[in-house]
């Protein structure tokens, strides 16, 4: 390994983090507030395959506000140690930029990037254990990131990312969903008026199915605007038989783990040839904060085996989905947005010295779309 040390060196930025820069950043997990420097260096690159951008504007998901009170810290610690210690290539924890959105343009590139060069307008979403967008510049890989929809601002475009890929990832990656290959496609969105839940209802009505979603009365009009072609108020006491009345479901996405969610599985078609209940309300990081990082994982098996037995045996299958870095899949949702398929859905945009009320905003909940932070 140490022949190839030299030439990894060659290949990686040789500017010096002389620059100093703004950004908000925590010293530890907890209700800690969020903390405001100018002195904080511009990252330097550290690995050929890196791109440093100039954030314009970024945004707040609720995984923030989890990841500042230490949610999944165990896991994510984990997966720092092992870049640390294997790949070279960890940042250390602390102090910690939190901020999965950003929207801006490349800085510099790394000597092994080929598709990106300064000047370029991007997006994406820099994975969890990365140092993220909550800041002036940030450096990300660049499978994170694509050229930014030529018809959307960056404020616009900053509230896509995260939530577009966590969708993508479960109807598409873990539900390998195949909308055209099926004679009638019947879809069902379980909390549909959230970040996820909103781009959600837009990508299925783009593959052209039928849109059940679920969400509070007050959101409907959002929901039913967004292309569902039902919508029923969750707090319905007859909710499920409300649902029952629409038919079986090819697919079903759940995103917020209720009562309702454990139920909806018998609304799945039993054909084997049809799709899952996939869930991106899963107990993998609850688990491992609360049991450790092996026992916790074997106790997130265990749960899931028992998924997958009953899913044998029922022929209705519960499959769990997680934010997944995929540029192809960006470059797809960037197609869609310039077509007019996919419609960002903002609630409200704060400037970056309101970072900490963009928190409080979010951390309220029964948000009608997203927090944007407009950067520059």
């Amino acid at each position: 390994m140490l022949i190839f040390r030299p030439l990894f060196k060659r290949l990686i930025s040789t500017r010096k983090a002389s620059t100093l820069s703004a950004a908000w950043q925590i010293h530890r997990f907890g209700e800690e507030e969020l903390q405001f420097t100018k002195t904080r260096p511009v990252p330097v690159i550290q690995n050929p395959k890196h791109v440093l951008v100039k954030v314009h504007a970024t945004s707040v998901n609720p995984i923030d506000i989890k990841m500042k009170e230490g949610y999944g810290n165990v896991l994510l610690s984990a997966m720092k140690k092992y870049m640390t210690d294997v790949r070279g290539q960890g940042n250390s924890e602390f102090p910690l930029i939190l901020g999965r959105d950003f929207s801006g343009v490349v800085v510099e590139v790394g000597k092994g990037v080929t598709h990106f060069r300064p000047g370029d307008e991007v997006w994406g979403a820099p994975e969890p254990k990365r140092q993220g967008a909550h800041a002036e510049y940030c450096v990300v890989h660049q499978s994170e990131m694509s050229r930014k929809p030529r018809n959307l601002s960056h404020v616009e475009a900053a509230s896509l990312p995260y939530v577009g890929l966590t969708a993508w990832a479960a109807i598409n990656t873990i539900g390998q969903f195949k909308p055209y290959k099926l004679p009638s496609r019947s879809t069902l969105v379980l909390g549909a008026s959230g970040g996820v839940g909103t781009f959600a209802v837009q990508l299925l009505k783009a593959y052209g199915t039928r849109v059940v979603a679920t969400c509070s009365s007050d959101a409907a009009s959002l929901v039913r605007g967004l292309g569902a072609d039902e919508v029923v108020d969750y707090r319905s006491p007859d909710v499920f038989q409300q649902l029952q009345k629409f038919g079986q479901f090819d697919l079903i996405l759940d995103t917020v783990g209720d009562e309702l969610s454990a139920k909806a599985r018998q609304l799945l078609k039993t054909d084997p040839r049809h799709y899952p209940l996939v869930t991106i309300a899963t107990p993998l990081f609850r688990n491992t904060d609360e049991h450790g990082l092996m026992l916790g994982l074997v106790k997130s098996a265990f749960t899931f085996g028992t998924e997958v037995i009953q899913a044998v045996r029922t022929q209705q299958g519960v499959r769990w989905a997680f934010f997944l870095s995929n540029e192809k899949a960006l470059n797809s949702i960037a197609s869609l947005a310039e077509q007019g398929k996919i419609k960002p859905v903002i609630g409200r945009v704060f400037s970056f010295d309101q970072v900490p009320q963009a928190f409080e905003f979010v951390k309220n909940g029964h948000m009608r779309g997203k927090a944007v932070i407009k950067v520059r």
